[in-house]
């Protein structure tokens, strides 16, 4: 039988409660005042000693009830995309006016070139790895030949 962290809480504050008439905040009401008052996931673990899957689920539950779920959202979408929109990130820079955090938003007719210009560099890396992996066949065939010339 396994005893979750929160079934121990629970248990320790209907206790205390009983006794003294006053029951100990939850671990997860304590992380979201940690949360709202700054405070990372990874503080979150060491101060109250949760595991970090705890932590992590308290956090996505905070930003789901502060109207920040997008966050959470955004990340599941392009975790395996973060260098590609780290890229993009850093065209959005070279757009700002100012080096303030004012970003402009790029118009969609930017974006569908940046995209256009990037599938354009996929397909010319795709040919020249295609021509390389040819040049390379055609000097081993080249080699081989050399090698049976000298033996």
């Amino acid at each position: 039988m396994t005893i979750s962290t929160r079934d121990v809480n629970k248990i320790i504050n209907d206790y205390k409660e009983k006794m003294y008439g006053f029951s100990e905040k939850s671990f997860t009401a304590r992380a979201f005042e940690m949360y709202s008052e700054g405070y990372s996931p990874v503080d979150v673990v060491k101060e109250l000693d949760i595991p970090p899957e705890d932590a992590e689920k308290f956090y996505s539950d905070y930003l789901r009830l502060e109207d920040r779920q997008i966050v959470n959202l955004f990340y599941d979408e392009m975790k395996d995309k973060m260098p590609e929109f780290s890229d993009t990130c850093k065209i959005i820079r070279k757009y700002n006016d100012d080096n303030n955090m004012n970003i402009r938003f790029i118009k969609i007719r930017d974006l569908d070139h940046i995209i256009s210009k990037m599938e354009r560099k996929k397909e010319q890396t795709v040919m020249e790895n295609r021509a390389a992996e040819k040049y390379k066949l055609r000097l081993g065939q080249e080699l081989g030949r050399w090698k049976h010339k000298w033996n």
